[in-house]
């Protein structure tokens, strides 16, 4: 069973057997929910992305599972 620190790492997709939905809210927690993603775009504008717990269990399809 992967970590949520290996999946900054992994270089190629986990098998199902590797992964579980704990691994998700886990790395969700750690790594995507308390980070700005700032991208600089060519134009000279920036986008700020932020995830919020809610949005990203959403996207995950996840939200309705405790």
């Amino acid at each position: 069973m992967l970590h949520s620190n290996d999946l900054l790492t992994i270089e190629t997709m986990p098998s199902w057997s590797d992964i579980s939905l704990a691994l998700y809210k886990e790395f969700s927690e750690q790594y995507l929910i308390p980070t700005i993603f700032r991208y600089y775009l060519e134009n000279g504008e920036i986008i700020d992305v932020r995830f919020e717990e809610w949005a990203i269990y959403h996207i995950l399809g996840i939200q309705h599972i405790t």
